[in-house]
């Protein structure tokens, strides 16, 4: 059954009248002028921002990030003479051998990796390279701590292509128990307490302002369950199909200050999760977000999360009062796309049990990710997310999807030429972003309407596939390419500039293969997409682009996703299995303000009706006049809705279908009057504003010290609570019922209670 304990669930059935109490306490409080909203703008940040997602750890990658880089070893093999067999030696509990063994520390190293690298371990044992250019020198034993050092060396200028693999024969540890254990091997120049991540790759992410760990931490392959199934500090590798340890993860974000962007493993018990919630609360600065994501791409048949999801939710849906199938859906693919949502809710509340309330959406951000290409699976999810639990924002900070762009038109032939990839590519960002068949167009309606952000948890550039390789490669080295990738980001960050885009991938790797040209360079040089990236980076975003710009009328076809195909379509029917269709709309810069709305209808039949939404808030069920023509059409009476600049979405919710609407128009009835941040009278210790408030509200100081803000309803629930040191602080309200709220700020020298209306 719908969780009726939650407020939130009820707001539909109290809409009348909290709207005509709202109507009261607006005018009591604001002069007619003022009515229309308290905050005019979108808060479309200053600059752009992007991130990126890291290459997966394995000895064949080239960002090298750790400075002992036998942590990205391959694994041990029992022949010591041929470490790339897959036969594995005897080993203690904690993985190290005890036998003589091979293993491949580095392949495909580029040619500033040359020099001097110092290998330590405990134990005794012969080292020698094994198809790698490298001379031991310098072996020494320590008998009293049972350590030997030793210096591979490479010349200084090495060729690219180069490569680390060592056979470790005669070994001894201890007590005639042969192997080693503790190995690790230093870049040159690096001490033995030196730093954990290499200069040059921090250099290289410094660009970013967030990092997303799902290759790090192998999330496609990883089926990690209980905490103690996960990858330690002590590994003897950090590339298995565990993933880097978290504490790697958390350390790289805190060495580098950046966002962190992770991915729970689609089998982690509760446990797990909060237990990795409360890793994070303890080492991971606090001035920094985490992004959590549950799995990848769970919708993916090509993951073995996508079939395990699906049989989870088919053995939940079956049981008793199981909120999966709570509407007897009776549809399995219904019920899997449903349980994702669930399923990040679930972490959602897990991570909020953790770390307070207060911290959801602000320092802790979960996403819903989606398939880009198929509208249906994410919005199925977080349909059932509104209608079972409450608005998702509640719970979710973003809805997240991978728009790649790719050359698959020309990959028919292996005969393309470099010219014919880039024509492409850039025909297919063209394709992305038209006006017709745009999906994105869903993702941002949907995003718009229930208050989420719109985010890319994976993009760029795709020339995965086995034909034109060369081509392909060339292509990435085209300062076309430059141009191509500005235009996708631009056309992006346009669709809503508060997006994030997660660039796939941020690191170094090779073009030429047929597994796509991912990395943004290939041995970290100034490429022509790292050139794009950061020509962008700190810009300002472009215009926004998405929606029909208000005030004005838009034809009642053109859907949000419409087809190429309209102008040869019925008057607007109900599309797919929702019975609803959406409009994105664009409050330019300077529009903001309260917007009446109408609607042409027409029907000849009487008793037909329907609910007007805009962002997740009824606005009116209006009944369609009966006017004896599908060709006659009459307004409907007038809606009023207040709307901030930026994107909007008006949702109309079919309760029958037997009628036409041809229009809908906006116009705008009172503009909006910007407020400008108070200054504090001497004896003032705090003030907060707008009152009413509709998204966001403010709250001033005139102490430099920090402050503790308590929000109550009515019901003495607690709907916010938290720190804050900076002024003017501000608070996302918009998933707040109406009604009134009590304000508690305290600091150390004085306390107050104040009033606070929510239309």
């Amino acid at each position: 059954m719908k969780d009726t304990t939650n407020p939130l669930n009820s707001r539909r059935h109290i809409g009348a009248q909290t709207h005509i109490l709202a109507i009261l306490l607006i005018h009591f409080f604001l002069s007619p002028l003022q009515q229309a909203l308290g905050q005019c703008g979108n808060k479309s940040p200053q600059q752009i921002s992007l991130g990126g997602n890291l290459n997966g750890l394995c000895d064949w990658n080239r960002d090298r990030p750790f400075n002992d880089v036998f942590k990205m070893n391959r694994g041990f093999s029992s022949d010591p003479a041929i470490p790339w067999s897959v036969n594995v030696p005897l080993t203690d509990s904690l993985g190290w051998p005890l036998q003589d063994f091979g293993v491949i520390v580095m392949v495909d190293m580029d040619s500033s990796m040359g020099g001097s690298y110092q290998i330590q371990f405990n134990g005794q044992a012969t080292l020698s390279p094994v198809a790698s250019g490298f001379n031991v020198q310098n072996m020494v034993y320590d008998a009293p701590s049972n350590t030997s050092t030793a210096d591979l060396v490479y010349p200084n200028n090495i060729s690219n292509g180069q490569q680390m693999m060592l056979s470790f024969t005669n070994t001894q540890y201890a007590n005639g128990v042969a192997g080693v254990k503790n190995i690790r091997i230093l870049k040159p120049g690096i001490a033995s307490n030196g730093p954990t991540f290499d200069q040059r790759f921090l250099n290289h992410i410094s660009r970013f302002s967030n990092l997303r760990f799902m290759d790090w931490h192998a999330t496609n392959a990883n089926t990690d369950s209980l905490w103690s199934d996960r990858c330690l500090l002590t590994s003897t590798t950090q590339t298995g199909n565990q993933g880097v340890a978290w504490e790697y993860c958390i350390e790289l974000a805190n060495t580098a200050q950046k966002d962190l962007w992770i991915n729970i493993p689609h089998k982690a018990t509760d446990g797990y999760i909060a237990q990795l919630a409360n890793l994070l609360k303890s080492t991971l600065d606090t001035g920094l977000h985490v992004y959590v994501e549950y799995s990848n791409e769970v919708w993916n048949w090509g993951f073995q999360q996508a079939h395990w999801n699906l049989a989870q939710a088919k053995a939940e849906a079956i049981q008793p009062g199981n909120p999966l199938n709570y509407d007897q859906a009776n549809d399995q693919y219904t019920w899997n796309y449903r349980r994702i949502a669930k399923r990040g809710k679930e972490i959602s509340d897990i991570f909020k049990t953790v770390f307070g309330p207060a911290e959801i959406n602000r320092h802790i951000r979960v996403v819903y990710a989606v398939q880009v290409a198929w509208f249906d699976v994410g919005q199925r999810g977080i349909e059932f997310i509104n209608t079972y639990y409450g608005p998702p924002q509640q719970y979710f900070y973003g809805l997240a999807v991978a728009p790649y762009f790719n050359s698959a038109a020309i990959d028919t032939s292996n005969t393309a030429s470099k010219n014919e990839v880039l024509q492409a590519l850039q025909n297919d960002v063209n394709n992305i972003f038209s006006k017709y068949d745009n999906t994105l167009m869903q993702y941002a309606a949907a995003t718009s309407y229930y208050g989420l952000k719109f985010l890319c948890y994976e993009g760029g550039p795709d020339t995965f596939g086995p034909n034109n390789i060369q081509a392909k490669k060339e292509a990435n080295e085209d300062p076309i390419m430059k141009t191509i990738c500005k235009d996708y980001l631009s056309k992006w960050y346009g669709f809503g500039a508060e997006s994030l885009m997660n660039w796939f991938t941020a690191g170094a790797g090779n073009w030429g293969t047929p597994y796509g040209s991912w990395p943004l360079t290939q041995h970290f040089e100034n490429s022509v997409k790292l050139q794009a990236l950061d020509e962008l980076l700190g810009a300002a975003p472009p215009p926004l682009s998405a929606g029909f710009p208000v005030p004005g009328n838009i034809d009642a076809r053109l859907i949000s996703g419409y087809s190429a195909q309209w102008n040869a379509q019925a008057h607007l029917q109900p599309v797919g299995w929702h019975p609803y269709d959406d409009y994105l709309i664009r409050v330019p810069q300077g529009s903001a303000g309260q917007y009446g709305i109408t609607l042409g209808l027409a029907s000849i039949a009487g008793g037909q009706s329907f609910d007007v939404y805009i962002d997740n808030q009824l606005l009116q069920n209006i009944g369609v006049p009966v006017t004896g023509s599908a060709s006659i059409f009459q307004s409907s009476s007038e809606s009023l809705a207040d709307l901030s600049e930026g994107l909007h979405t008006i949702r109309l919710k079919w309760n029958t279908s037997n009628y036409l609407i041809d229009s809908i128009k906006l116009t705008l009835k009172a503009p909006c009057i910007p407020l400008t941040t108070k200054a504090l009278a001497s004896d003032e210790a705090f003030s907060m504003y707008p009152n009413p408030v509709h998204e966001k509200l403010l709250i001033q100081s005139t102490r430099e010290e920090e402050i503790d803000i308590q929000i109550w309803n009515t019901l003495g629930a607690c709907v916010h609570e938290g720190k804050v040191r900076n002024f003017p602080a501000d608070i996302d309200t918009r998933s707040w019922p109406a009604g009134m709220y009590m304000v508690h700020l305290i600091s150390s020298h004085t306390s107050e209670m104040h009033k606070l209306i929510k239309p």
